[in-house]
């Protein structure tokens, strides 16, 4: 029977990718626990093929999702682009991205409920054939929601009640003690933080949960999907006392993710950053990125690198 795939294509020109998208899967983790998933799959395609072997990414993605007890999921697209390679022997590249949403288990600040919360698991995998052998860059990110506090609106508001204070009579240092004691209104947003790491070190490995806390503690405050009264009293203070612009937030993530990941990662290896904040006073948005190889960074930061790492 002919191949159609491998017949000379009537205008040769090489493709850079070529596959299968939106791919819905279950990954077995541990035990019998299964996650959903959505995988992306492609390789890249030369002047001397029609097309590619559509079933061999199938093939290659039930390959490793198939196997027993695979508890580290940051692996799975690494494994999936090694069989891609393996099994289109015309191609030099090969990409795989998956999403997917694992929960975590956390507990409310104050009547210690146990909330179950969702965080978005972001992995890629590049993989090159060079000289025979493969060569793989890995992305590995998580997407979190969380509460952002605008400072700006907050030290308006702090200045509008100490020039009442003042001209109903108050000593200064009364007052500096009322707006000391005093939660002060300001406006804020529901906000997103994705955070994602690249490396060619197949194995540099990340704790999710560790991952997952420090995109917490980058917010004003972590919220909840599950609290009372009290838990949320306690948020809204500790929001209240952490005032953060987007740019804020951005930053602060990148120190802490020198701090837990720096020493494992080379100076080709990259972080990246988004944010959004969803405005409640606004008609827009507010938004920010940030992307650096660690070796730049390093150059910016000088020794303030070695002191955050």
């Amino acid at each position: 029977m002919l191949d159609m795939q491998k017949t000379i294509p009537k205008h040769p020109f090489p493709l850079n990718k070529v596959g299968i998208t939106n791919k819905k899967i279950f990954i077995k983790l541990k035990g019998d626990h299964k996650i959903p998933a959505i995988v992306n799959a492609n390789v890249d395609l030369d002047i001397q093929n029609k097309g590619v072997h559509m079933s061999r990414h199938i093939e290659s993605i039930q390959e490793v999702i198939n196997l027993p007890n695979e508890s580290n999921i940051i692996n799975i697209p690494s494994k999936i682009v090694k069989e891609l390679l393996k099994r289109h022997e015309y191609s030099k590249r090969a990409e795989v991205d998956i999403q997917a949403d694992i929960e975590y288990e956390t507990k409310t600040p104050v009547s210690k409920r146990k909330s179950s919360e969702f965080a978005t698991v972001i992995l890629k995998a590049v993989g090159f054939r060079r000289d025979g052998k493969s060569e793989i860059l890995r992305k590995i990110g998580i997407k979190l929601y969380g509460m952002s506090v605008c400072p700006c609106g907050q030290n308006m508001v702090k200045e509008f009640a100490k020039k009442n204070l003042k001209e109903l009579g108050y000593p200064f240092d009364n007052i500096k003690k009322i707006l000391a004691a005093v939660p002060i209104a300001t406006h804020n947003q529901r906000c997103s933080i994705e955070a994602t790491i690249e490396s060619k070190n197949e194995s540099f490995s990340i704790d999710i949960q560790d991952f997952i806390q420090l995109i917490n503690n980058s917010f004003s405050s972590e919220t909840y999907s599950l609290m009372k009264r009290q838990d949320e009293f306690s948020l809204i203070l500790k929001a209240h006392k952490k005032p953060l612009f987007v740019e804020d937030s951005a930053r602060n993530l990148i120190i802490n993710m020198l701090k837990k990941f720096g020493q494992y990662l080379s100076n080709e290896d990259k972080i990246t950053i988004k944010q959004e904040n969803f405005e409640s006073i606004h008609k827009h948005n507010a938004f920010v990125e940030f992307s650096s190889s660690i070796g730049e960074l390093k150059k910016k930061m000088g020794s303030y690198f070695m002191f955050v790492s």
